[in-house]
């Protein structure tokens, strides 16, 4: 555990560090979620020579409390950017996003080639559940291996296509084109490895440089190493103003309403339904299906769960279906994969 005072310093350091580097020309990736603002209390705390730019990227299906949180910030250089697509259009065009980015690219994979997905690397392991390490098995199981219960979304009757765009149009893109318009050569974000998932395995230091435009692009993430711990010691301790998402509604993590690769979405929704009626509307008119079919229950709500029940007869019948049809393929010795490093890789 570090220590507060000492992780201050670190980050101003980070900070300061690459402000230089990047000769000013960086911008924080502005979320209005926890982690960002913190990084940017930080940023002010740093007193650069100029304000750089807090750039929010307003998918237009965040929280009301979190858009109001970002125009209300305590700040003089905010810049808002939207969307290249908007979200209905990204969900008809691509796909709708299931279970978890990387789940939603397999089985994206796996739709378009279903006549012969064992011949795919992504669409294999979902199936067989096999781990692959530069395309060497191991009998082990993969943490990319569909488990059972889902496997109703390999049917080819399913209704919707799947995919992982939304993102990549709605906050990667712009952020992107934001970079390119203004000749920005690099990027602050609130990144932290604590927080698990994908980030864990991507990234392994405070810094990351890619080319884009023809040139280095700096990724700075001066929270990199912070535990949730040393976050919430940091909000209390300097006594950082958050969003009513956080403060009134209860939630642990923000970002676009009702994604279906939130660890608490019935939690999530269900402040939403009470909070933001609105937005859990537009949340089951967009993904209803897709939380139902991820087994998301919504008791308080009884029309959703009318729908609920009479998906599952459905998806039971599908789910078998696909289990016997890929029976024969499927890793036999449900070894458990190992722990893994954030240095560990699996293609």
């Amino acid at each position: 555990m570090l220590n507060l005072e000492m992780a201050v310093n670190d980050a101003i350091f980070r900070i300061r560090r690459d402000y230089e580097r990047t000769k000013g020309k960086i911008f924080l990736s502005f979320s209005g979620g926890k982690d960002s603002t913190v990084l940017a209390e930080l940023i002010k705390m740093a007193d650069l020579p100029t304000k750089i730019p807090f750039v929010f990227a307003n998918t237009r299906i965040e929280f009301d409390a979190t858009l109001r949180f970002v125009k209300n910030y305590d700040y003089e250089n905010i810049v808002i950017v939207q969307p290249r697509k908007p979200f209905g259009q990204i969900l008809k065009e691509y796909g709708k996003p299931v279970l978890s980015k990387i789940k939603s690219n397999n089985l994206s994979t796996y739709q378009k080639h279903m006549d012969n997905p064992l011949d795919y690397h992504r669409a294999r392991v979902l199936i067989t559940g096999e781990r692959e390490a530069k395309g060497v098995k191991s009998g082990e199981r993969s943490r990319f291996a569909l488990p059972d219960k889902y496997f109703h979304f390999l049917h080819p009757d399913l209704e919707y296509k799947i995919a992982n765009m939304c993102c990549t149009y709605m906050k990667k893109y712009p952020f992107d084109d934001y970079a390119k318009e203004n000749d920005m050569n690099g990027t602050f974000t609130g990144v932290r490895v604590a927080e698990g998932g994908a980030r864990a395995t991507t990234y392994k230091s405070c810094v990351q440089i890619k080319k884009k435009n023809g040139k280095d692009f700096i990724m700075s993430m001066p929270l990199f190493d912070w535990p949730d711990e040393l976050v919430d010691e940091f909000v209390k301790k300097y006594n950082v103003k958050l969003s009513d998402a956080y403060t009134v509604y209860g939630c642990e993590r923000t970002g676009c309403v009702g994604c279906p690769y939130g660890r608490n979405i019935e939690k999530e929704l269900e402040m939403t339904y009470k909070y933001e009626p609105n937005r859990y509307k537009a949340a089951i008119k967009w993904l209803g299906d897709v939380y139902i079919d991820q087994g998301v229950r919504l008791e308080f709500d009884p029309e959703y769960m009318k729908r609920f029940e009479a998906r599952w007869k459905i998806n039971e019948k599908r789910r078998e279906e696909m289990l016997k049809k890929f029976e024969n393929v499927r890793l036999k010795n449900k070894i458990k994969p190992k722990q893994m490093s954030i240095f560990d890789y699996e293609e």
